[in-house]
């Protein structure tokens, strides 16, 4: 009897925990919604033009694709202004202005997802600098939330873009900068890198922001670090006018970087419909021989590559005009070397001789990030990373990339494709002779 009663106390209580838990999943649901609702991309200040009408027809594509193509090629045009000022504060505030409205154009009120994780690192270093560069790791939760509510994988293959985008590329940017601003105040001995790159002082609201919008930056990344970008706008560095009064001549490396994207453009516009992945679904394909099929699939990767390639080159090209992409000045013969912003080598991701040697050619800034705030940093002092640091890393990449299982499914089994790629590659060195080495 005493058995029964308890049994029916605790099922009525599972019963009331579980309504609760629906009540509150139920709440957390609606506010998800309405915050959703106040970061879409159709609220706009900026209502749509006959010209835009008028483009949309002819190319087939849908408003929010065709002003983000408009604004990304706008961004090269607008990056050289920043030429034309001196003092920081205007550098400073022509990033901001020209970055914020280079990402209102086609996203409109989807822009305000940027609220919260700009407030909240801002906060963070202002009260808690020695935390902080734990404490951004919240950026990466609030990302996860976008993803979900978002569901921007599905926006974009129904022809649709939203801001999500752009707030992985802001995501990178704040927790870099907050840890470099952790590092500052951290006691235990700093990398040759960490020491490069720390920031001493809390960067001004104004820094701050034209570091985050940096010339529409988050419209296609890279990523890159506030270190860098202060450097830039002081004129300091390889941008010192006094060592080099008449600055990096830039025009024809700039319009080389266009004429790449420009090309990756033509290319995605005539093969994508041709051999894209709906190539696979095709009754001509599914006829084809295994063999003729497995050999099908690696244009159609390439072919795939080809959006990346155009939107990173042409994000490229708009860091050569600003100056941005600057990396130094060769000691020999005085020339100006180029490429701290390149984000991708195509023919490095083709002709690749091992499988670790790919991140160095595809997504270059995003690689980079991971290797020092996460792969390096999780690493114990005096130790060397192994697959347990490689594996985290690589599952942080998954989950920045969406919650979609495939992400994290690739990122998973990559980790195994590069630790096994270590050890081939050790391997070969042992047992493949140096000549024959040296031809393959």
């Amino acid at each position: 009897m005493i058995c029964g009663s308890l049994v029916t106390n605790q099922a009525a209580a599972l019963g009331r925990l579980d309504s609760l838990i629906m009540e509150q999943l139920h709440s957390l649901m609606e506010w998800s919604n309405h915050a959703r609702s106040l970061m879409t991309a159709q609220d706009n200040l900026i209502k749509e033009m006959p010209w835009e009408k008028t483009a949309m027809g002819a190319l087939g594509v849908s408003l929010s694709q065709l002003r983000f193509a408009v604004a990304l090629f706008s961004s090269v045009y607008l990056a050289v202004g920043v030429r034309l000022f001196r003092a920081p504060t205007a550098r400073h505030l022509y990033s901001l202005l020209t970055g914020f409205l280079l990402v209102y154009y086609p996203f409109g009120a989807g822009v305000a997802q940027v609220v919260f994780p700009l407030a909240w690192t801002y906060l963070t270093m202002l009260l808690a600098p020695r935390a902080c560069g734990t404490l951004s790791w919240v950026n990466m939760m609030y990302l996860i939330w976008l993803h979900v509510i978002n569901a921007s994988g599905e926006a974009w293959q129904n022809g649709q873009m939203d801001f999500t985008g752009g707030s992985m590329t802001l995501v990178l940017k704040l927790i870099a900068l907050a840890n470099c601003y952790a590092d500052a105040y951290k006691r235990t001995p700093l990398s040759s890198y960490q020491s490069t790159h720390k920031v001493d002082r809390l960067p001004s609201p104004l820094a701050f922001l034209g570091y985050a919008f940096s010339f529409g930056n988050m419209l296609a990344g890279p990523y890159f670090e506030f270190a860098d970008y202060d450097a830039f706008i002081r004129q300091q560095g390889p941008w010192d006018r006094k060592a080099h009064p008449r600055g990096a001549p830039f025009l024809l490396h700039g319009l080389s970087r266009m004429c790449h994207a420009l090309f990756f453009m033509a290319s995605m516009l005539y093969l994508e419909p041709r051999y894209g992945t709906a190539m696979l679904y095709m009754p001509w394909y599914k006829a084809l021989s295994l063999p003729a099929r497995l050999a099908l699939q690696w244009p159609c990767g390439i072919v795939c590559q080809l959006r990346y390639f155009f939107v990173w080159k042409l994000s490229e090209a708009s860091m050569v005009f600003a100056g941005l992409d600057l990396a130094g000045w060769d000691r020999d013969s005085g020339k100006p070397q180029w490429g701290r912003l390149c984000n991708v080598r195509f023919w490095g991701v083709q002709l690749s001789e091992y499988s670790r040697a790919i991140p160095g050619h595809w997504n270059i800034l995003t690689g980079q990030f991971l290797r020092r705030y996460v792969y390096e940093r999780l690493t114990p002092a005096g130790k060397r990373p192994g697959f347990p640091q490689l594996l985290a890393t690589q599952l942080v990449s998954g989950v920045w990339h969406g919650l979609y299982p495939g992400y994290l499914l690739f990122f998973a089994s990559s980790a195994l494709m590069l630790q096994a790629g270590t050890g081939v590659q050790r391997l070969e060195g042992v047992l493949v002779p140096a000549k024959l080495r040296n031809l393959l």
